[in-house]
């Protein structure tokens, strides 16, 4: 697990972290990081451009005007080419020869940043959300998308699954849309999350998992998930959530990532790192709600479990925590179940 720090880059093995860092990256604050296909894991600075590590050594690169920039994320393109987003100087692109060359065309201020599935680009800016694609000249140009979508201040784009036909776009505004990439080319907003998630809290990232779920971090604390029944384009989900009443502690969270295992990470600006493990074991009993602890029959069902005992039937909804009963009240001859 790699995890960028304002020092350097801090690696997880499993038991204990490290940190791989030089006076470069601890004096110009490592904003963002990204492990290509060749296990290249790239470092982007709030200054001084860029650095790259391998065979846990670190080498710099920079170009005119590169240094100037924050850089705000990076990516993969489906050629092995390097792409850079900063907040001032636009998009950079770093070949295989390491040779950085700016793209001309983009706007200046892109906060997030991703690819889809024929090879354009999805960029987040202040003045809405921008597409970019390759002209028959080789240069980089826009194309119209959802006008929608055109005037809103976008904080973040991702995918929402792994064809890269989908997507999730948080604005300011704290909404999440959905976007869809339809057969003619063109894209079409399927979704707009909003009052209807009932957050207590502004938005401060989200992350589709690989189940393709959605995960909203909180600015205040806590983070819920949307768990889909099916295609997202169908909307079909409960909600999850995650604070402190079921043990979760952070706030302010910055970041979110599943690792190989299916591990969430929660990442926080100030509380630190918090692992939400994908195995875990979880106990319910009389203080849960439970009434008859000597159950007979325990069944699953959508995200409800089904309990028997000798005191009748109970549900517990895993999503909203509430345990219900059903005994001789509701119809039942009698209160056995087994």
């Amino acid at each position: 697990l790699y995890c960028t720090t304002g020092q350097g880059l801090s690696v997880f093995d499993g038991f204990k972290f490290r940190v791989i860092s030089n006076k470069r990256l601890y004096d110009n604050f490592v904003t963002t990081h990204f492990t290509d296909s060749r296990d290249v894991t790239w470092l982007g600075q709030n200054q001084n451009g860029i650095s790259f590590l391998k065979n846990d050594s670190l080498f710099a690169l920079n170009a005119p005007g590169f240094s100037d920039h924050k850089v705000v994320k990076i990516a993969e393109d489906k050629r092995y080419n390097i792409w850079v987003a900063t907040a001032g100087g636009g998009f950079y692109k770093i070949g295989r020869d390491l040779r950085i060359t700016r793209v001309t065309g983009s706007p200046d201020y892109i906060s997030s940043f991703c690819f889809d599935k024929n090879g354009e680009i999805l960029a987040a800016t202040s003045e809405g959300l921008k597409l970019f694609g390759p002209r028959a000249d080789g240069s980089w140009g826009e194309r119209h998308i959802s006008s929608l979508l055109a005037d809103k201040n976008i904080r973040q784009v991702i995918p929402a699954n792994s064809d890269l036909q989908q997507f999730w776009v948080l604005t300011s505004d704290n909404i999440v849309y959905g976007l869809t990439l339809q057969k003619d080319g063109a894209y079409k907003v399927f979704s707009a999350l909003g009052d209807q998630l009932g957050l207590k809290s502004d938005i401060s990232c989200i992350y589709a998992d690989k189940g393709d779920n959605l995960w909203i971090g909180l600015a205040e604390g806590g983070a819920c998930q949307l768990v889909f029944r099916g295609s997202v384009i169908r909307m079909k989900y409960a909600i999850l959530r995650i604070s402190k009443s079921n043990g979760f502690v952070l706030s302010n969270i910055s970041s979110i990532y599943e690792d190989r295992e299916g591990n969430i990470w929660f990442g926080s600006l100030g509380d630190g790192l918090v692992q939400k493990s994908a195995e875990k074991f979880s106990f319910f009993g009389t203080s849960e709600g439970l009434t008859d602890t000597e159950l007979k029959k325990v069944m699953a069902e959508s995200g409800k479990i089904w309990v028997g005992s000798e005191s009748g039937l109970g549900v517990y909804n895993r999503y909203t925590g509430a345990y219900s009963r059903f005994g001789a009240q509701h119809g039942f001859t009698g209160s056995h179940v087994s």
